[in-house]
């Protein structure tokens, strides 16, 4: 018997206990018995509800980080309600979320977005479309399919290492410097 739970039946006891006097005094006073009926019927329910819930713990919630790394994928699902334009085009507010996005990322392996010298490095990484992207300013808005890609780049980037900037080349990281072969729909292929 140590594996199953015991039932209380103080609930149940109580709410019997209540049901009867009441449906009696109901009866008395003139509701017919089908009514009364139907009234001890739901306390006595109520009752051995509450006796199911009594006592019992609650289910253990899953603990969730408490804050979410700067750099994980987690930031793109954030960015994803500010990516969606007219036209197919992203909003400016997207678009700077990306290039947020991007220099944090870029700032663990220890480059800095807007840093001249730096570009080459960034470029052998990520790219020359997405780059352009990030570093482009005016003109047209981007595409979400060239955002989409930017953002594939700099996830195939990684988040970088946990202690601090080091050397990366893109052949290194795995990431062609032209853009990647897709799939039919506009995924990496494997």
């Amino acid at each position: 018997m140590s594996g199953r739970r015991r039932i209380p039946l103080a609930p149940i006891g109580s709410a019997v206990a209540i049901a009867l006097p009441a449906s009696v005094f109901l009866w008395f006073v003139g509701i017919s018995v089908a009514s009364t009926l139907a009234f001890a019927v739901t306390v006595v329910a109520i009752g051995v509800a509450w006796a199911g819930f009594a006592g019992s713990r609650a289910p253990a919630a899953p603990r969730m980080r408490a804050t979410p790394r700067p750099g994980v994928r987690t930031d793109v699902a954030r960015l994803s309600w500010a990516l969606r334009g007219r036209d197919g085009q992203v909003s400016e507010p997207g678009e700077r979320r990306v290039r947020a996005f991007a220099r944090t990322r870029l700032l663990r392996f220890g480059l800095d977005l807007d840093d001249p010298a730096d570009g080459v490095r960034i470029r052998s990484l990520i790219g020359d479309g997405p780059y352009a992207l990030l570093v482009g300013s005016g003109g047209a808005r981007p595409s979400l399919s060239s955002i989409e890609r930017c953002l594939d780049a700099l996830d195939a980037v990684g988040p970088g290492p946990a202690g601090g900037p080091s050397v990366v080349s893109g052949a290194a990281a795995g990431i062609p410097a032209s853009s990647s072969p897709r799939d039919s729909e506009g995924h990496p292929a494997p």
